[in-house]
């Protein structure tokens, strides 16, 4: 996922082989473009105003629930998918990262969520 991906540039991928687009939610995008699925993330496990540090797990399960409360308040009229998705940096991740990641994944499980494949995700 892009966590800032400039306005100036969906024409460009729109134009583009892109079939799909992830990046970190901030609320509705407008002028989003047609044909290209947007999937984006809302979980970062980082917290970048101290490090990158990774959040402590209490942090991460308080804020994933909040999440699952917006998508139950969302209800089936939202046009977006039925998806959390947790933001990972492939140059910060450590043994503590991939931990709070695992961690995260028993939160998921003990809520009856499951993982989500990207084909079906993304159309592809």
């Amino acid at each position: 996922p892009w966590n800032r991906f400039n306005r100036k540039h969906y024409e460009t991928l729109a134009q583009s082989a892109f079939r799909g687009f992830s990046g970190f939610a901030r609320g509705n995008e407008h002028n989003w473009p047609r044909g290209v699925t947007r999937v984006d993330v809302h979980l970062d496990l980082l917290d970048w105003r101290v490090g990158p540090k990774v959040l402590e797990r209490a942090v991460l399960a308080s804020r994933l629930r909040k999440q699952m409360q917006r998508m139950e308040q969302q209800g089936p009229r939202s046009t977006e998918p039925n998806v959390i998705g947790i933001l990972t940096h492939h140059r910060a991740m450590n043994d503590d990262a991939w931990l709070a990641l695992e961690a995260l994944f028993d939160v998921f499980l003990q809520n009856g969520l499951r993982a989500a494949d990207p084909k079906t995700l993304f159309g592809v």
